[in-house]
């Protein structure tokens, strides 16, 4: 912490220092129109999916349609109920960043099975 208050780290050492990788935990992007942003809001409807909401952060970005951009980071692997849960407030979720993403892996276990099928022709 002394090295991070005297200004001793670079950009990068910072950031990871404020954003630790963990494997257990996902970053979203979440659109909010600027009059509907309510902090207590977006946590109560990660909340309600029994995740841990471990950071939000508004950002510098901007939809096109002008909403900001809120990234997310929560105690979830899988953000499926989570995605669902912040649609039902109202919030749109832009992009996920989740290690070992179901989606991804379910399309790459339907792939393998394919090609398993392939080579026992």
């Amino acid at each position: 912490m002394a090295k991070f208050l005297s200004g001793d780290l670079t950009a990068a050492e910072k950031l990871e220092t404020i954003f630790p990788e963990s494997a257990d935990t996902s970053r979203l992007l979440v659109a909010v129109h600027p009059a509907d942003y309510s902090a207590s809001a977006i946590a109560k409807a990660v909340e309600d999916c029994d995740v841990q909401l471990l950071g939000l952060t508004v950002t510098t970005m901007r939809t096109r349609g002008g909403r900001h951009v809120v990234l997310l980071r929560v105690a979830a692997a899988d953000t499926r109920s989570l995605e669902r849960s912040l649609e039902r407030y109202g919030y749109e979720t832009l992009s996920t960043d989740a290690p070992g993403d179901p989606r991804l892996r379910d399309r790459d276990m339907a792939r393998a099975n394919e090609l398993l099928h392939i080579l026992e022709l």
